[in-house]
């Protein structure tokens, strides 16, 4: 019953926009059911805002790059597991990252944001959707008929892509990581308006390029380590109240400004970040974002400050950091 239900979706739906693209009011079961269903097809999910819990998103990406599904059991012994090899698209308000803690999400994720068809009249969205609409499917098997013709080309082309992109992305780590993985999405694009150049087909290769800058440099959800700072920094501003500056807080600790330098207190970190707390510690002292110290001979990212003729420990934040997210704790501002 299963297939006969399989078959009659696809020969249904034969990959029409309407009946293809899914919606975030899903479980982890169903899309790892669907994604196995597709397989190197690509799985679509609409509008991320319409999730039942937000904590779900998270475990789905993992579950999702992993391109396996989930190891069960039964009386019998152990079920087949669902496989694919394919991407997942997603739309939302909120960029997707936003509903993860994990820093490992944003290396597995590329988000794109702020991008619109720059040029275009107000009919390009209704001709774009008659063109999926009218059109689904036939692109994709003249594509292959070309492809095979260039492919041991376009294959060495691709190493150059892959080298090109991992260059442009040396000053952000996350960045780094995903660089394969977009590099592939501008060679296609690359390969896309030679197979077709003789119909017009033009990918704006440049502003491709554009996109990759604005994610390294300016969108800091790629950058886990440097949000969770900004965040931290962000709290501790709006509530001096839990800032040692000259006289000791009433309220819990948070962090202290002691002869021009702010440290935030180990235990106000744990507090915010959690479970991710050593993991972000790591990275900010392995990218000079906290400052490193000598205890016993190990390098680590606290010391103890004396106040008032109390110790207190703190992870010392470099200064340039602190100013390039836009922050200003000096004395003159109290």
């Amino acid at each position: 019953m299963a297939k006969v239900v399989c078959f009659y979706s696809v020969h249904q739906c034969g990959g029409n926009p309407k009946e293809y693209i899914g919606s975030f009011n899903v479980t982890k079961v169903a899309v790892e059911r669907r994604s196995a269903f597709l397989n190197s097809y690509p799985q679509i999910l609409d509008d991320s805002n319409g999730v039942n819990d937000t904590k779900m998103i998270q475990t789905m990406i993992y579950q999702f790059v992993n391109n396996i599904g989930k190891l069960r059991g039964s009386i019998t012994g152990s079920q087949h597991t669902a496989s694919w090899r394919s991407i997942m698209l997603t739309s939302g308000e909120n960029e997707i990252l936003a509903y993860a803690e994990a820093q490992g999400v944003a290396a597995r994720v590329i988000p794109i944001t702020d991008f619109s068809f720059e040029g275009e009249d107000e009919s390009f969205s209704g001709k774009l959707y008659t063109s999926f609409t009218d059109n689904h499917g036939a692109i994709g098997i003249e594509f292959l008929n070309r492809w095979k013709d260039k492919r041991n080309i376009y294959s060495r082309e691709f190493e150059e892509y892959r080298k090109m992109y991992l260059e442009k992305s040396v000053k952000n780590d996350v960045a780094r990581r995903i660089s394969l993985h977009y590099s592939f999405i501008v060679f296609t694009g690359k390969v896309l308006n030679d197979l077709f150049n003789r119909e017009g087909l033009n990918v704006d290769l440049n502003a491709l390029e554009a996109l990759f800058y604005n994610i390294s440099n300016e969108n800091k959800a790629v950058d886990r380590p440097l949000l969770e700072l900004e965040q931290l920094l962000e709290e501790i501003d709006s509530n001096r109240n839990r800032l040692y500056v000259e006289y000791e807080p009433t309220q819990t600790i948070s962090a202290l400004y002691h002869n021009g330098e702010l440290y935030l207190t180990p235990a106000y970190i744990k507090e915010s970040l959690g479970v991710n707390a050593k993991q972000i510690r790591s990275a900010w002292l392995k990218r000079n974002v906290t400052v490193t110290f000598k205890n016993k001979d190990l390098d680590v990212d606290y010391t103890t400050i004396n106040k008032r003729g109390r110790a207190h420990k703190g992870i010392l934040i470099n200064k340039d950091v602190i100013k390039k997210l836009g922050f200003d704790f000096s004395t003159k501002k109290f």
